[in-house]
């Protein structure tokens, strides 16, 4: 890999050294490999595509050209670990453990500042976690001894994906009183309840 990578560079800089200063094409992503990868560990990728060009620069004072082949690549929002710039078509980097499950776009920026992206470039393996939120209103808010209060509980999904084997249970109960629990869903299970996006139960 270092005799490789050491061609390629002399390769480019004898590439670039006669474009008299024109930017090249931004950086254009095409695949990646493996295309998936588990959630809970690091996996190094090979990103492939075109226009991965280094930055050659000449001091203006003369003496030896610098080269900047320094690469950024996010799959959504979150970076990629250790990019590596191996070719002006390949790139080598690695997708950190803890991203959330799901299909992920890549965004490649290189050292002229230019970016190009891929949609569903890479999934990332594991179960969905839904969002869940709740709210809880107890009606009356003032009662005397003996008294009947209706509390409610209201849960919301907000995530993209259904959430299945919810089990309500009876809610403890502290000093003298008793408490039964009643589930309204359009799920048909009553003690197995799917809450689905947008659906309150």
């Amino acid at each position: 890999m270092p005799g490789r990578r050491a061609t390629a560079l002399l390769l480019a800089f004898l590439a670039l050294g006669g474009c008299g200063g024109s930017a090249p094409p931004s950086p254009a992503p095409t695949s990646m490999s493996p295309g998936s990868g588990p959630r809970d560990a690091d996996t190094p990728v090979v990103i492939h595509g075109s226009s991965f060009a280094v930055l050659v620069s000449q001091p203006a004072s003369g003496g030896s050209p610098t080269v900047n082949d320094t690469f950024q690549a996010w799959l959504g929002d979150l970076p990629l670990r250790d990019v590596r710039w191996v070719d002006d078509q390949t790139l080598s980097a690695t997708v950190p453990a803890g991203l959330a499950p799901g299909v992920k776009s890549l965004r490649v920026q290189g050292p002229y500042g230019t970016s190009g992206q891929l949609a569903a470039a890479y999934t990332v393996e594991g179960p969905v976690v839904a969002p869940l939120s709740a709210a809880i209103a107890a009606v009356p808010e003032r009662l005397s001894v003996g008294q009947t209060v209706t509390v409610t509980l209201v849960v919301t999904n907000t995530g993209d994906a259904d959430v299945t084997n919810v089990v309500p249970v009876t809610p403890t109960v502290t000093g003298v009183a008793t408490a039964t629990v009643t589930v309204v869903a359009t799920a048909t299970g009553i003690t197995n309840v799917t809450i689905r996006r947008s659906q309150l139960g």
